[in-house]
């Protein structure tokens, strides 16, 4: 019990500076926390720092942290280059949907880092060509967005140089939010109560 108090005393004195890294985390830093220091430790370009608070959230769950510390480890970025530990982290990654991962083992593959079967190539190609496909999806779908906001402003635009036609007079559905233009299309018998 007596140790648990001083180890808990000693965190506590900690500042966010203060506490060591080590890819064993014995200080018990969780994810956010590893990821704020691997940032404070890039802004001071103190790459292998950063290297380490990343494996830390990497061993976290993080899957983004854990396409970094691969990433890192197959370009020997601020750590020694080892393709095999490299794999083992774009393993727990790619799992997790990180389509980035997913392209790096592609990428190892394609320059001879990394050997697959081909049942394993069959996979990852059927995985880049889904992603690709909910990428072309996601952009038409913006796309689409941007044109129906496009006609909603036009239309607004038009009401509104039809409303300024009328010269400020009134028309029937003016007090209830009709537009003229929505106004004269429908003709509403009663343009309070058909809404």
């Amino acid at each position: 019990m007596g140790s648990i108090f001083i180890a808990h005393r000693l965190l506590s004195s900690m500042t966010f500076r203060d506490i060591p890294c080590n890819p064993t985390n014995p200080y018990h830093v969780r994810t956010r926390g590893a990821l704020a220091r691997a940032e404070v430790a890039v802004s001071a370009n103190q790459i292998p720092l950063m290297v380490c608070w990343e494996a830390v959230a990497a061993s976290l769950g993080d899957a983004q942290a854990q396409y970094y510390t691969a990433l890192a480890l197959r370009n020997g970025i601020g750590t020694s280059k080892n393709i095999p530990m490299a794999l083992e982290w774009l393993k727990k990654s790619v799992p997790q949907g990180n389509v980035d991962a997913l392209k790096l083992v592609a990428d190892m593959h394609q320059h001879g880092e990394i050997q697959l079967t081909p049942q394993e190539v069959k996979t990852l190609n059927e995985s880049l060509e889904f992603y690709q496909r909910a990428e072309r999806n996601q952009q038409a779908a913006e796309q689409f967005s941007r044109g129906m906001d496009r006609l909603i402003d036009q239309n607004r635009a038009i009401s509104n140089a039809l409303d300024g036609v009328l010269g400020g007079e009134s028309y029937p559905g003016q007090k209830c939010g009709w537009s003229y233009a929505a106004y004269l299309r429908l003709k509403p018998k009663n343009p309070c109560g058909d809404r």
